[in-house]
């Protein structure tokens, strides 16, 4: 999954959260995003890419949160 569809499909997860009737904000929905990738981030805040940017966990996360910015 790109950095992008995880975006997406976590601020999605948090527009439907409160109850699946009762729309939230995209701005809440955003910001709630943007706090669990944070608590994921905090979670295994290391570098584990060696010599290879592109398979890090940690710069992974840091694009899904440019990403969620974004929408």
């Amino acid at each position: 999954m790109t950095s992008k569809q995880q975006a997406e499909k976590i601020v999605a997860s948090f527009e439907i959260i409160a109850h699946p009737k009762i729309d939230i904000d995209r701005q809440l929905a955003k910001t709630c995003a943007l706090k669990a990738v944070d608590l994921i981030i905090e979670s295994n805040p290391h570098d584990n890419t060696g010599q290879h940017f592109n398979s890090s966990t940690l710069h992974y996360w840091q694009w899904v949160k440019d990403e969620i910015e974004l929408l």
